[in-house]
């Protein structure tokens, strides 16, 4: 696996999002993509699968993604949650910096420069930090 591919993704995005992309770009970056059209939908994977990220565009409703990302937070305290927020809707996300998300304000045209940032990160960092030498 290279070294670009090595994080199982649950992708959220509703069908009215702002945010299109391509799968292609997904499996490009990632070990394994899941894509979840609505929140019933990423509940039930959430609930089947383990994933090193969970990136959630709550472009087209800040206020309920907001709220989604809060309850898979109780459910999964450790999980590394990523909102992708478009730039005019800055103020909606306050509280998800206060839980540990983080966030990625965007231009649409600026979703695949995010998703490479996203493809770099390490989700267990803390964990690594954590464990004895």
């Amino acid at each position: 696996m290279s070294e670009m591919k090595k994080w199982n993704i649950l992708y959220i995005k509703d069908d009215k999002t702002v945010l299109e992309t391509e799968s292609k770009a997904f499996s490009e970056l990632f070990n394994k993509v899941d894509v979840a059209p609505d929140r019933h939908k990423a509940l039930k994977l959430i609930f089947a699968n383990e994933y090193d990220i969970i990136v959630n565009d709550i472009s087209s409703d800040p206020l309920e993604g907001t709220t989604f990302i809060k309850q898979i937070k109780q459910m999964k305290p450790t999980q590394v949650q990523v909102a992708l927020v478009l730039a005019s809707d800055e103020e909606k996300i306050g509280g998800l910096i206060d839980l540990g998300v983080n966030a990625f304000l965007l231009e649409p045209e600026q979703l695949p420069q995010a998703l490479e940032a996203i493809s770099d990160m390490n989700p267990y960092l803390e964990e690594e930090k954590a464990k004895p030498l």
